[in-house]
């Protein structure tokens, strides 16, 4: 099984088109997949369309990065 990564920030406008890409390639693989969408702190909605589109498509998953002074608060204070 292998997990395609796509790093996003601020992609509204462009992660639906770039999912069915993606998952388009790979349903004509022989082999199983994942997909990871790995937000980095959008603040356009990208997380939401993803969370919708992983509702219904269970190889799709949403992670949230901790950047800045989220970061920071984690590294520190361990939250």
């Amino acid at each position: 099984k292998i997990s395609v990564i796509i790093p996003t920030y601020n992609e509204e406008r462009h992660i639906l088109s770039t999912h069915q890409q993606v998952t388009a390639y790979l349903a004509r693989q022989d082999y199983s997949w994942s997909v990871l969408v790995a937000d980095d702190g959008s603040n356009d909605g990208t997380a939401e369309l993803v969370r919708q589109l992983a509702r219904d498509e269970s190889d799709l998953a949403l992670s949230h990065l901790i950047t800045g002074v989220e970061k920071y608060l984690f590294d520190v204070h361990g939250y």
